[in-house]
């Protein structure tokens, strides 16, 4: 898992993720970005828009797993590293808290910089802001110990305004992002989304996301798409990058969702009939038809049986899933 972990902070096609469902961090970095922290056997990078630093991984569980997009020929992919739910525990602050110099932080010159957790009552992330900036902390301290999505609390106006340092931690990792808030668009590179109404769910991962119940992720790796860039363009399928995360999902998938991949490719190479096919038992079972239809289709365009297959199984939906 460690060498995993260390292959994916070199590589600029991997992107990262460490939040809760309305709150979330991200990571990413280009090609030739200079690097202020190399990866190595601190599994840490930092480069001057952000950084990840992985602090332990004791009774962490990777759980691959793959996902429905909009785009009828696309999934998305991931690798979740997951701790069980009682182990996962953050502060789970309801208020803004003052925590003192940041004594944590991925770079020494941040360590005399204040840090405040916004209070998002995330049970499994603390979510946080630090800052050097004198106006920013006494505008903070000023708020201390109220609720930030109050409509009296001003918070928000002096983040936006003063642009401090993201901070994500959960028990296994913490991600930075130093770059300035996206105000109308997320810029390129690392940044954040907070999302009062999706952090009203409760929700720590999307409903449609297969982690088994029991489990909360502290870190989520993105491997790089086959068939589109970290801004979302499509590009010609790339089956090298395909064949290295169906690797990853024969290691760390759920066996149930492999089996359903498995047996209904084989009865399609087989020549079975789609209407005589059994249908999935379950959710997951149907998510893996789609997805292992939408597979086939990028390796066999051309194919006239797969139209029978992704008519019953992967019908055009008219809102589609992100």
């Amino acid at each position: 898992m460690k060498s995993l972990i260390i292959e994916h902070l070199k590589n600029h096609s991997s992107s990262w993720s460490l939040g809760a469902f309305g709150a979330l961090g991200e990571f990413s970095q280009d090609q030739h970005e200079p690097l202020l922290v190399a990866p190595d056997e601190q599994l840490t990078i930092a480069t001057a828009r952000g950084g990840i630093r992985v602090d332990q991984l004791d009774q962490v569980v990777p759980i691959a797993y793959e996902t429905i997009r909009r785009h009828r020929d696309h999934w998305g992919q991931a690798v979740a590293f997951c701790l069980p739910e009682a182990v996962a525990k953050m502060s789970n602050r309801k208020v803004i808290t003052e925590l003192g110099a940041d004594d944590n932080s991925i770079l020494a010159e941040h360590r005399q910089h204040v840090i405040f957790d916004l209070g998002l009552a995330t049970p499994y992330v603390n979510v946080c802001v630090r800052t050097a900036d004198n106006d920013l902390i006494s505008a903070l301290r000023a708020v201390a110990g109220t609720n930030i999505l109050a409509p009296e609390c001003s918070a928000f106006r002096h983040i936006l305004h003063h642009h401090p340092h993201r901070i994500f931690i959960s028990r296994l990792a913490r991600l930075e992002v130093y770059q300035p808030i996206g105000i109308d668009r997320s810029p390129e590179g690392p940044h954040t989304h907070v999302l009062p109404k999706l952090l009203a769910s409760g929700l720590h991962h999307a409903a449609n996301t297969p982690i088994p119940q029991g489990m909360i992720s502290g870190l989520m790796l993105y491997p790089e798409n086959p068939c589109f860039d970290l801004l979302g363009n499509e590009y010609a399928f790339k089956k090298a990058s395909f064949d290295a995360f169906q690797a990853l999902l024969t290691q760390y998938g759920l066996p149930d969702y492999l089996h359903e991949k498995e047996r209904l490719l084989t009865a399609w190479q087989q020549h079975s009939d789609a209407d005589s096919y059994p249908e999935p038992a379950d959710r997951l079972g149907r998510l893996a038809a789609r997805i292992a239809l939408r597979q086939a289709f990028q390796m066999h365009r051309d194919c006239p049986r797969l139209k029978p297959w992704r008519q019953r199984f992967d019908r055009p939906e008219k809102q589609g899933s992100a």
